[in-house]
């Protein structure tokens, strides 16, 4: 139909016709933004993600494919190329703008026939919500308009990438790159937060991501169900039918399943955990084929009231694909759920909280906790069940677990109970650890929204002086909290040493001359003569000789005392992994000390790994330990191993800080004693024993 201001072309006269509808096409009015993006440098990667560009739409009918417009069509200042998406009511092609500057972009229109009012009010609502928005992570609006035929589009900066997911497996990215790239898509939402829209439908392919310059750029696109926190997007605002629910199932939060009008930002906090969810797992926390096969309230009820299992949890059950995943996050399966497993499952755990006042508060309360985890510090998040599993390991261990006699019975309770104090001590610490984690929450909040806002206020100043006291209140608990489990460790070793003056060949012979005194104790009682019971006791004794009393004395400490208290750490530190490999240690060196050199090495091999995943290779309590299990290594008689573990050791060790080494280790009969460096050319060292 024609503009008041064009005249009707004549019926019989096409070529006329023809002139008027491209005057048409020229003479459309566009709204400049003001943008300038450069066009990406690679095209083929769109059409992969082309889909992602657009709404998904609320059920409406389609207009049988025809858009109106196909490639070659100029609409105004832009010429189509080829479709490269298309969605329930609108389709987007790849265009070349000709004027002020040439470039390619990103044009999306609405289809021919699908311009009704609920629709054009949907288009006009991400049109405006783009708009809205300037930040280096979301797709920017560059143009907007309407065809000669009055159908609304809008121009956006051309977003060559793929799906998140699909990026972060094709380009095996670690678990700490994964992290980083994560913490982008959250500066984002919290833009958008900040300029008053709740995107409601964040999931994978809804975040495209390229490579610029060398290192990944997330892009946050379709806000085509975005709401309003505060005043409308346009005069035609959007309205949704009371109780439906708006969003993808996996990705939905439980107040957007019941379809309820007050939604807030942390509904966006709960998506932004599902996605943090499958880029550590590779799965959503709730099994897709399982919600699209189930009923409606079923899926409702589902993401309302079931608890999904922990990340590492997860990881672990999916033995089919554990090893893809973890290959596409640069790690091994055993590796991969040790790495997840505490302060990332707390992360995740908090953001998928089913009550939203249990979860971060904003984007960038979450994207600060994972930066803080990132950098080494502790977390905001934590467990809420600590201290209901301690309250079931006590009451499962009420009664004495052995009974023994003499110095071992002592040792073995004073050991029971140094374990007891440690858990305690730990529990301490943790909750030290929680409230300079809350501190660190509330003092990057304050950052945060200053960096964002630039404004400070009296008020502002007077929360950071207090939040700086509250931390530095934590913080010195903190410190004692570590002093307390320090000397828990000191009692560990101080009970350690008294079992190691048990010599398994003294308590053989004294274990000989009890039984020998005991069997001739019976015989007196039992009247027996002295002349037959002398003979009856030296047969006796001819038989006991054949028995190893000081194999036997080992044994006998190895099953009363020292397996009890190996597998007491392992049930009661699973978490604890620092006070767990002090308490191997001390163990393994009572082994050693028996004998008993393999269930040493074992011991001192599990302390070693602990120290390293928590540690580092490079901190001297792990050098240590590596010092330690050469010990082991040489008491069996391995010494090509001892001495390789031997050199890794002196490499990863400052030359100052050997000796300090060498001193805490304890060095054995064979122990390589002469290093030296014969070239400087090639650092060969040379190990000879004495």
């Amino acid at each position: 139909m024609p503009t008041a201001d064009e005249p009707a072309p004549p019926d019989d006269d096409a070529e006329t016709h023809d002139h008027t509808r491209q005057s048409r096409a020229d003479d459309t009015t566009h709204v400049s933004t003001g943008h300038n993006a450069a066009a990406p440098d690679s095209f083929e990667t769109i059409e992969a993600g082309a889909s992602m560009l657009m709404a998904e739409g609320t059920g409406a009918p389609r207009s049988g494919g025809a858009s109106g417009e196909r490639p070659g069509t100029a609409i105004g200042r832009y010429m189509l190329l080829r479709q490269i998406g298309e969605g329930g009511f609108g389709s987007v092609f790849l265009a070349e703008q000709r004027e002020p500057v040439v470039r390619r972009v990103a044009l999306k229109i609405i289809k021919l026939g699908m311009d009704t009012r609920q629709v054009i009010a949907r288009f006009e609502q991400e049109r405006q919500a783009l708009a809205l928005m300037d930040h280096p992570n979301i797709a920017k609006v560059l143009d907007a308009g309407a065809t000669a035929t009055g159908r609304p589009f809008f121009v956006m900066e051309l977003c060559a990438g793929e799906s998140i997911t699909q990026y972060c497996d094709r380009n095996s990215l670690s678990i700490h790159d994964r992290l980083a790239l994560f913490v982008q898509v959250c500066q984002a939402v919290q833009h958008a937060h900040q300029k008053g829209l709740i995107h409601r439908d964040i999931k994978p392919s809804n975040i495209l991501v390229s490579t610029q310059d060398g290192h990944p750029l997330a892009k946050v696109i379709d806000f085509g169900i975005a709401k309003a926190t505060a005043a409308k997007l346009t005069d035609k605002t959007l309205f949704t039918a009371e109780a439906q629910s708006i969003g993808t199932p996996q990705y939905m939060s439980p107040e957007q399943a019941e379809g309820s009008l007050d939604i807030d930002t942390r509904t966006d906090v709960y998506a932004l955990g599902v996605l943090l969810y499958e880029l550590l797992t590779g799965v959503t926390p709730f099994d897709p084929k399982q919600l699209r096969s189930a009923a409606y309230s079923e899926v409702h009820r589902i993401i309302r009231e079931v608890d999904p299992l922990s990340p590492s949890s997860r990881v672990s059950e999916n033995t089919d694909t554990i090893a893809s995943v973890s290959a596409s996050r640069r790690t091994e399966p055993r590796r991969l759920s040790s790495i997840i497993r505490g302060e990332l499952d707390w992360i995740v755990m908090k953001a998928l909280e089913k009550d939203r006042r249990r979860r971060y508060e904003t984007a960038s309360g979450f994207a600060a906790d994972v930066l803080r985890y990132l950098a080494g510090d502790p977390v905001f998040a934590a467990p809420p069940s600590a201290a209901y599993r301690f309250r079931k390991f006590v009451r499962r261990n009420k009664g004495p677990v052995f009974a023994a006699g003499g110095v071992a019975g002592a040792l073995v309770l004073g050991l029971a109970g140094t374990i007891w104090q440690a858990h305690a001590a730990s529990l301490e610490r943790d909750n030290a650890r929680i409230q300079a984690a809350r501190a660190d929450e509330r003092a990057a909040a304050a950052e945060i929204a200053e960096a964002e806002q630039r404004r400070l206020a009296a008020a502002e100043a007077e929360q950071r002086r207090e939040t700086s006291a509250q931390r530095d209140r934590a913080v010195a608990a903190e410190a004692d909290a570590r002093r307390r489990a320090e000397e828990v460790q000191k009692v560990a070793d101080f009970q350690g040493r008294m079992l190691a003056q048990v010599d398994p060949t003294e308590a053989g012979l004294q274990l000989a001359a009890d039984v020998r005194a005991r069997f001739d104790a019976a015989l007196s009682k039992a009247e027996v003569p002295d002349e037959e019971r002398a003979r009856q006791v030296e047969a006796f004794v001819e038989q006991w000789s054949r028995v190893n009393a000081t194999d036997t004395a080992r044994d006998l400490i190895d099953h009363i005392i020292l397996k009890p208290a190996v597998a007491a750490i392992d049930a009661q530190f699973p978490d604890q992994l620092i006070v767990a490999a002090g308490l191997r240690s001390v163990l393994a060196e009572r082994y050693l000390d028996l004998g008993l050199a393999e269930p040493a090495l074992e011991l001192e091999r599990q302390a070693l790994a602990d120290r390293r995943c928590i540690l580092g290779e490079e901190h001297s309590d792990t050098l240590v330990t590596m010092s330690n299990v050469a010990l082991h290594l040489t008491a069996l008689g391995r010494w090509s191993e001892a001495e390789e573990i031997l050199r890794d050791t002196l490499a990863k060790s400052r030359p100052c800080a050997r000796p300090a080494i060498m001193k805490r280790s304890r060095p054995p009969p064979a122990w390589p004693a002469c290093w030296t460096i014969e070239d400087n050319s090639t650092k060969r060292s040379r190990c000879t024993r004495r």
